[in-house]
């Protein structure tokens, strides 16, 4: 009943803030507040960076040229347990689609049970024992194929 309410809320705050906004397809392209839009986004995981370092990063990818921001809502940080939630401090989701819509930038949302992310470093480490076994570097077809670039400085 709780989870209800929490996506009920979430939800309604979603709706205030597009309020005057629409946002649809037609002839296969975007359109935005009944303009051609192209989605040019970068991922920013608020979760990942502290809160005073949001507004920066939104910022330099408006540089960078982007226009969205994508972000993922990992459910497991905000509902670590059953019946208990958490959107304050570095998980403030709401604080964070705000900002980025005071940035000028759309905001696409991932929410999911179960994310990835990178998040386990599962694969980084499969990867380091696997690549020491298999892949010898110091083998004939790996100094044949690096000979090229052994002059660049």
């Amino acid at each position: 009943k709780k989870m209800k309410k929490v996506v009920f809320l979430f939800a309604f705050f979603l709706a205030i803030v597009c309020a005057d906004r629409s946002f649809n397809t037609a002839n296969g392209t975007f359109v935005k507040d009944g303009k051609t839009h192209q989605i040019v986004s970068g991922s920013l995981h608020y979760w990942r960076v502290r809160p005073e370092g949001w507004n920066d990063r939104m910022i330099k990818m408006r540089a960078a040229g982007l226009n969205s921001v994508m972000t993922y809502i990992p459910w497991n940080l905000h509902n670590p347990e059953p019946q208990l939630f958490n959107f304050g401090g570095d998980l403030d989701v709401v604080k964070f689609v705000k900002l980025a819509q005071n940035n000028g930038l759309d905001v696409i949302l991932r929410p999911s049970p179960y994310i990835c992310a990178g998040k386990s470093l599962v694969f980084v480490v499969l990867f380091r024992c696997i690549c020491s076994f298999i892949i010898d570097f110091s083998s004939q077809f790996f100094k044949f194929i690096l000979t090229p670039f052994s002059s660049l400085q």
